[in-house]
């Protein structure tokens, strides 16, 4: 099992609005691929005390997986990104985390 974390950072007042959207857009386009599943969204605690700074994680079967939506549908997903929120929102950091059994 591999876990994809997207940390976002987003503009002040802009919170509620990018939690709508990751709820009932951005999550419902990663679910329509078969091998996103389990998602989160955590708030990050920052020692600066920057607030608005959220993480989205999903679980995929395997590495094979995530290089295929990597290859595929990653620039399309960090365009739409871009298109709704522009620079309000950043994709500061992609992470993969993988199971030790």
């Amino acid at each position: 099992m591999i876990i994809l974390n997207t940390t976002f950072s987003i503009e002040t007042g802009k919170v509620a609005e990018f939690l709508a959207y990751l709820r009932e857009e951005y999550i419902p386009m990663y679910k329509e691929l078969e091998n996103f599943s389990n998602e989160k969204i955590f708030e990050i605690y920052l020692p600066d005390g920057h607030q608005n700074t959220l993480s989205l994680q999903f679980e995929l079967p395997n590495m094979k997986a995530y290089l295929e939506w990597q290859e595929r549908y990653q620039r399309v997903f960090e365009r739409e990104l871009y298109r709704r929120f522009g620079e309000d929102v950043l994709t500061s950091l992609e992470e993969r985390f993988k199971e030790i059994d």
